[in-house]
């Protein structure tokens, strides 16, 4: 978006005028006038895009949407551009579902690993690393212990006995022995992948990955 801010503009009020005149002197042989400022033109375009493509997360692969994805996410655009009342915002709801299918898609394929299959309800996998209750789940690997939280009644004890704590609700006031990602991480940082290493445990947000920009400072309650 920034490349082309600045890209088009160059492009349409520079390079193409000096484009046309070159075109229009051509006949007599009289190009060469025209042809070094049309190529100052295309330099500075040239310049700015090694520049943005050399920031952080300048560019992302994603996947191309499924069809009940773009049916559900235009849905969800016209109720909110046909509506003018407070029902209107109930056009967000279709947007926002496919939204964790294409977070783990593409941290799936920017780590070269496979999706494996979601952890139970209930019971042990077949190696042992992986227990899971209606409380949550332990996953053991490498020597290390991550606690994937379903109630905030399992915090007290998994902070006690885990490494990592992963928990869909604040979690901080109330576990302060291990590595904690809860909800407020994922609202400011965006998705994690998390890697069990025998030395550490390798943490990476979608914010690390690309970098602070201007149009991604944290919300205002965040910086409190």
């Amino acid at each position: 978006m920034v490349a082309n801010a600045l890209a088009v503009p160059i492009t349409g009020f520079w390079i193409m005028p000096w484009a046309l005149v070159a075109c229009t002197l051509m006949p007599f042989g009289l190009e060469g006038i025209a042809l070094p400022p049309m190529g100052w033109g295309i330099d500075a375009v040239a310049a700015i895009a090694r520049t943005v493509t050399s920031w952080p997360g300048a560019a992302l692969t994603l996947p191309s949407m499924s069809a009940e994805a773009l049916i559900l996410l235009s849905l969800g655009g016209l109720w909110l551009c046909i509506w003018q009342r407070r029902w209107r915002w109930l056009g967000l709801m279709p947007i926002a579902t496919h939204g964790g299918k294409i977070n783990q898609a593409t941290w799936t394929r920017r780590a070269a690993a496979e999706v494996g299959a979601p952890w139970p309800a209930a019971g042990s996998s077949a190696d042992g690393a992986l227990s899971c209750d209606a409380m949550g789940c332990l996953y053991r690997a490498r020597g290390r212990t991550v606690a994937l939280i379903r109630d905030g009644a399992a915090l007290a004890e998994d902070c006690r006995s885990t490494d990592l704590v992963v928990s869909p609700i604040p979690a901080r006031r109330f576990c302060r022995g291990p590595r904690i990602i809860d909800r407020i991480d994922v609202w400011k940082n965006g998705a994690y992948a998390i890697w069990l290493d025998a030395d550490e445990i390798r943490v990476e947000s979608v914010r690390d990955w690309r970098g602070t920009r201007p149009w991604s400072g944290l919300p205002e309650r965040a910086r409190e």
